[in-house]
């Protein structure tokens, strides 16, 4: 049962949101009213009302698409390359994940390894 507002329905579904930045698929809440995405820590009506959704996500990226938060913990086995991926932001994507950014990319237990990635990668361009 999902409670809204003082009314409880039976068999509801919490709704989750995509960002149209990084396409972190379980966003609370649309994005909208100053909300921020966990992912890749876009505040929405501030960041996007200055900048495209590809130039924020073009600026993740070349800062090596790091998780964000601190509050929200990494989904287990989150990747960054896969989640764009998944979104269709394949563009994205550099090529070579482990060279073509500024930042560092780190394998951490239970994340995509790089090889896999690259695959991935290929498959779907």
């Amino acid at each position: 049962m999902l409670p809204i507002g003082s009314i409880i329905f039976r068999g509801a579904t919490e709704m989750t949101y995509t960002c149209p930045v990084c396409g972190f698929q379980n966003l609370p809440y649309p994005p909208l009213d100053y909300e921020i995405c966990p992912s890749c820590g876009t505040e929405f009506e501030y960041d996007d009302a200055r900048r495209r959704h590809v130039e924020l996500r073009e600026r993740w990226v070349h800062d090596g698409a790091p998780w964000h938060s601190i509050r929200i913990p990494k989904p287990y086995a989150w990747n960054a390359w896969v989640q764009l991926l998944n979104a269709g932001f394949g563009e994205s994507v550099p090529l070579d994940v482990s060279t073509s950014f500024s930042g560092s990319f780190q394998e951490t237990e239970g994340s995509v390894p790089e090889s896999d990635v690259r695959e991935i990668i290929v498959s779907m361009r």
